[in-house]
């Protein structure tokens, strides 16, 4: 346990700079969760065009080492299909209110410390300075901890395949559904707006 504590009181948490780091981030992320190549980490271009920005937070150790690591953006997929359907205004409310957390993850050796807290809770304080009205995830839920995990971090996890059902101010309160079709996954999402957009479901 002291250990642990004193790794996550000395861990230094600060966004990445440049792409040759977003890259270190990448390899990290494809080293350690299933999957990650599905949702490539985007370069500073890729960003530029899709008028999307990522926000990378990056948990380094005393040593400069990377120990973990949390990528959030708007949900490149989301808005593309809605700009494709002829829809601007959703693609435009959807890119502005809207953050979507697609990787964390944390070393094995600094896991238990803190770390992925801190690393999320800059992710969303992130998301709020940036306008966002709503932070959402989609994980697997097989994975032990995670249900209380980010429950502890105040976010509404939904059942199995439950789609998430959120109103938009900005849409008039029109109800924009995002689906989920495979059973071992759950969104959670926590509102940080509610002004600005509730969670219907």
């Amino acid at each position: 346990m002291g250990d642990h504590l004193t790794m996550a009181n000395e861990a230094r948490i600060r966004q990445v700079d440049g792409d040759e780091e977003r890259q270190q981030v990448r390899e990290f992320f494809i080293a350690r969760i299933p999957g990650a190549t599905a949702f490539p980490l985007p370069n500073s271009q890729m960003d530029a065009a899709l008028g999307i920005p990522s926000h990378i937070w990056i948990a380094e150790d005393t040593s400069g080492g990377l120990i973990g690591a949390v990528f959030a953006s708007n949900n490149p997929a989301d808005v593309i299909e809605w700009r494709l359907q002829g829809q601007d205004e959703p693609a435009d409310v959807i890119a502005a209110e809207m953050s979507m957390i697609h990787e964390l993850a944390v070393a094995p050796h600094a896991q238990r410390a803190g770390i992925g807290s801190r690393l999320a809770r800059a992710a969303l304080d992130d998301a709020q300075a940036s306008g966002a009205a709503i932070a959402t995830l989609i994980y697997d839920q097989r994975a032990p901890g995670l249900n209380r995990f980010y429950a502890s971090l105040g976010f509404r996890v939904l059942g199995p395949a439950e789609p998430l059902v959120v109103r938009f101010a900005g849409l008039r309160g029109t109800a924009v559904t995002f689906g989920q079709s495979d059973e071992s996954f759950r969104w959670a999402a926590k509102v940080l707006n509610s002004s600005r957009c509730r969670i219907s479901n």
